[in-house]
């Protein structure tokens, strides 16, 4: 014997993306803010930190995160700088825009090698 039909709407919705709302630079082994690092010209910033994103105080696993870097002289929403530290895309080119892996489960980033070109600069902002 067999019942009526059922009939049903579903929807389905993407995921939402996940959010931080605090990002820091964080030491492991102290857990404070580390010292911001500097380098020769032509050379590497020598142990960059992790960053740390947090959303609500926890960690925020999965946020996508774009680092650009710009002279400290600029203002927000000004267009990347062409010199100055940079990181290195495909094949080695140099990049001062980059988006990073998604933050692990406890919310850390890795932040990929930093580079310094010839120019003398003060230490740019990520």
């Amino acid at each position: 014997m067999r019942g009526p039909a059922a009939v049903f709407t579903v929807t389905v919705r993407p995921a939402a993306e996940p959010t931080a709302d605090h990002l820091e630079l964080w030491d492991q082994e102290t857990a404070d803010l580390p010292e911001l690092s500097r380098a020769e010209t032509g050379s590497r910033f020598p142990g960059l930190p992790p960053l740390r994103a947090r959303d609500r105080a926890r960690p925020a696993s999965g946020v996508r995160i774009t680092a650009t870097i710009r002279p400290a002289d600029r203002e927000e929403g000004t267009v990347d700088g062409t010199v100055g530290p940079y990181f290195e895309g495909v094949h080695g080119a140099a990049v001062r825009t980059l988006t990073l892996p998604p933050a692990g489960a406890d919310g850390r980033v890795t932040l990929p090698t930093l580079f310094s070109d010839q120019r003398p600069a003060p230490t740019p902002f990520v």
